[in-house]
């Protein structure tokens, strides 16, 4: 059975990725923990895990499950924060093995030392800010064995970001960067610019490739078809 038919509960605790505009339940996350998890599960075994905007904590267990030992989440939103420790909870996971903080990515990584983690996971996150170099810089800082990159892409040569306004709908948009107004400014990334960044700081980067995942049907998934959105997994080269 898959993981996620196995914790229904994240299907309950968020919509983020689960439903189809008609209702019925995506197989989003089903392909995502393909892609994030399953095609790198070797690189779980005894880690220790920095999930970044760890949400419900959906990919905190998943890596758990995988064989991570500890898992760390740094979320923005209080009540995500619950949501994930009422999850880990009902599923009856020990507390010596996850702790999730409320935070703000990347200034909440800056406490922790170097090399305090194996693998960081930035799951739908990256093209939430304007604060590219800021991440990668505090993920070059933690010195990490890997990272696993999920993230928009935008088209166009070059390393470039383009730029745009969002709301904050409280579920599926960005924390609100300045009180009182009710858009953010985010960036989203071309895929040079993410291999300049890698290049800079030292990772090598590989793309997992969702053609291979034999998907008959990307309702749901068209931004992966499209190439419009990719999962990448870097290795630390220093």
């Amino acid at each position: 059975m898959h993981f996620f038919d196995e914790h229904t509960r994240f299907f309950e605790s968020s919509r983020v990725g689960t439903l189809l505009p008609d209702g019925t339940r995506s197989d989003r996350l089903r392909y995502r923990h393909e892609a994030i998890i399953e095609r790198n599960r070797a690189l779980y075994q005894g880690a220790r895990v920095l999930d970044l905007a760890s949400h419900d904590g959906r990919w905190s267990l998943a890596a758990l499950d995988a064989g991570a030992v500890f898992v760390l989440g740094i979320e923005g939103r209080e009540r995500y924060v619950s949501s994930a420790n009422e999850n880990f909870a009902a599923y009856n996971v020990s507390t010596e093995q996850y702790k999730f903080i409320q935070g703000d990515v990347p200034s909440a990584m800056a406490p922790f030392d170097a090399e305090s983690f194996d693998i960081i996971l930035c799951l739908g996150l990256f093209y939430h800010t304007i604060s590219h170099y800021q991440f990668f810089h505090q993920i070059f800082r933690l010195k990490p064995r890997y990272v696993i990159l999920d993230t928009v892409i935008t088209d166009g040569d070059g390393p470039l970001v383009r730029y745009k306004y969002e709301h904050d709908d409280d579920e599926f948009g960005t924390l609100r960067s300045t009180e009182g107004l009710p858009r953010s400014v985010i960036g989203i990334p071309s895929g040079d610019m993410i291999a300049m960044l890698c290049d800079h700081f030292r990772f090598d980067w590989k793309i997992i490739d969702w053609k291979t995942f034999g998907i008959e049907r990307w309702d749901g998934m068209t931004d992966y078809e499209k190439d419009e959105r990719r999962t990448y997994v870097l290795t630390n080269n220093v």
